[in-house]
């Protein structure tokens, strides 16, 4: 969610609020048009873009000592675009949008939403359903399946048709499982590895990774191959620079899998005027391809590496053609009011 001083900056850029002095004694204040980027998929082909846009409308009544704004209207909204870099003000991208789920006030608490495909998935603590969204924006029921605690956790295959649940693989247009791995023994080994970050990959592979940054030798990924029933693990490597290795990101070519890794270097470059140490750090990327006995540096410039750690996931990483997709919604008063796509290439650093 936006902080207030996003809110204000909205606020000034838009022109929208709105004060009825008659209620309360104070204002209403109405901010149309916030904007969020909820999911972002980058089609198996790299030739397109799907995001999941969330709009909605917030208002707060003034004069409060804690202000406290509510959502009047909240709505999803699915974008295909090309895949090419890309800034525009929703005005004009709304009419290429499809409003995929629409709601009076805000979206229920705990529920998450996940859309591919032309298949609107809705996830609670219990069970997760899918339907495929029709014309009218109506949504087809095709399946449910319960989940635990142990199992809760979903990985969606970057093709839009395939997604794992509960230890089942499932095609979106069916509501029975493909496979159930549940009692398999490799399986049951890959679930004692830590199942965060799951993906799965062209409805064979499902990884498991953490978010944290791991020592040199440590288990960094984990991959299940369902068709073999066999399990890899990968150890952290690290760079000459120093620090711990951090997933970013994972993708596979020709040549077998590439794993993206940020590795941030800090060292004491001095005094500060209160005689305590003054630290600066460098943050160093590259790629790892297990059974390579070291990593491949990569260039990445300066004024976009600090926008890589925490807007790149699995499925925004296209190792075939070297880039990084980030997708971002502007609500600043000094930029348009839109949403901006961007791709950060780079290059392989030869090795010293």
């Amino acid at each position: 969610m936006a902080t207030d001083s996003r809110f204000i900056a909205s606020i000034l850029r838009a022109g929208v609020m709105v004060c009825v002095a008659a209620l309360l004694g104070g204002c209403v204040n109405t901010l149309l048009g916030e904007l969020h980027v909820m999911h972002a998929r980058v089609h198996p082909g790299g030739e397109a873009l799907e995001l999941v846009v969330a709009r909605e409308s917030r208002y707060s009544v003034e004069p409060s000592v804690n202000s406290v704004w509510k959502t009047s209207h909240y709505a999803l909204h699915v974008l295909t675009l090309p895949a090419v870099d890309r800034r525009a003000d929703w005005s004009a991208l709304e009419g290429e949008s499809r409003k995929i789920l629409s709601f009076n006030g805000a979206p229920p608490k705990g529920v998450d939403y996940h859309y591919a495909a032309g298949t609107l998935f809705t996830a609670q603590a219990s069970a997760l359903q899918w339907c495929a969204v029709q014309a009218d924006t109506a949504c087809k029921p095709v399946g449910a399946v319960p989940l635990t605690d142990a199992d809760g956790r979903v990985a969606h295959d970057r093709d839009g048709r395939h997604f794992f649940a509960a230890h089942q693989l499932f095609v979106t247009d069916r509501a029975l499982p493909l496979v159930n791995v549940s009692a398999r023994p490799g399986y049951q080994q890959f679930r004692q590895g830590p199942l965060d970050r799951p993906f799965l990959v062209e409805h064979r592979w499902l990884l498991a990774a953490s978010h944290h940054s791991k020592r040199p030798g440590e288990p960094l990924l984990h991959i299940y191959d369902m068709e073999r029933d066999t399990v890899e693990t990968i150890l952290a490597q690290a760079l000459p620079e120093g620090g711990s290795p951090e997933l970013l990101a994972v993708d596979r070519d020709e040549q077998g899998w590439q794993l993206l890794i940020k590795q941030t270097y800090c060292a004491e470059t001095g005094k500060n005027q209160a005689g305590g140490k003054t630290i600066a750090c460098d943050d160093h990327y590259a790629v790892q391809r297990p059974g390579q006995p070291r990593l491949e540096p990569l260039d990445i410039s300066p004024d976009k590496s600090a926008l890589v750690s925490w807007r790149v996931d699995f499925g925004h990483w296209d190792a075939r053609r070297k880039r990084l997709w980030l997708f971002d919604a502007i609500n600043r008063y000094d930029q348009p009011h839109g949403i901006a796509v961007q791709a950060v290439r780079f290059q392989p650093k030869p090795h010293p």
